[in-house]
């Protein structure tokens, strides 16, 4: 957390420090702190996409912050944004899947990850354990999709 508020401090056009230093912040609960910052990124966001409007990235990161701060409609109008932008990126398909999830389009979420391992892209260790797929862990369409990755150790790459 020190690392991220430093990082925005040194960097205040950098939109991804405050999203994750929000990120850090649902962690330990404080959720106060992690709707001022995330708000806060909303408006780095914003002044980055005037400047770079294709940044698909940025879009993503927008829509999570979007959802975060209880605007729905916005959050879903940045994912698909995000999408539109960058149809064929495992990224962008992945985060937009969070947001998803977060706002409990769970199918949606899933179509968007199954692309993905259709196309051998993912961590099976980072879908186990990323806390915005927590609400999947149980999901059988989630469930198939795992069995699908492979099971890598520490150190693999691929």
């Amino acid at each position: 957390m020190r690392l991220f508020s430093k990082a925005a401090e040194v960097r205040p056009d950098d939109y991804e420090a405050p999203a994750l230093l929000g990120t850090c912040f649902n962690g330990l609960g404080r959720m106060d702190e992690k709707l001022a910052v995330a708000q806060k990124s909303i408006r780095v966001i914003e002044k980055h996409l005037e400047l770079h409007p294709d940044d698909a990235r940025a879009v993503y990161f927008g829509a999570g912050r979007w959802s975060v701060v209880g605007d729905r409609e916005k959050a879903l109008e940045w994912c698909r944004r995000a999408l539109k932008m960058a149809p064929g990126q495992s990224g962008v398909r992945y985060n937009v899947a969070c947001v998803y999830v977060g706002e409990g389009l769970l199918e949606e979420a899933l179509d968007l990850l199954e692309q993905n391992v259709a196309e051998r892209w993912g961590n099976r260790a980072w879908f186990e354990n990323d806390p915005d797929m927590k609400p999947l862990q149980d999901h059988p369409r989630f469930r198939a999709i795992l069995d699908k990755m492979p099971v890598r150790r520490a150190g693999e790459s691929g």
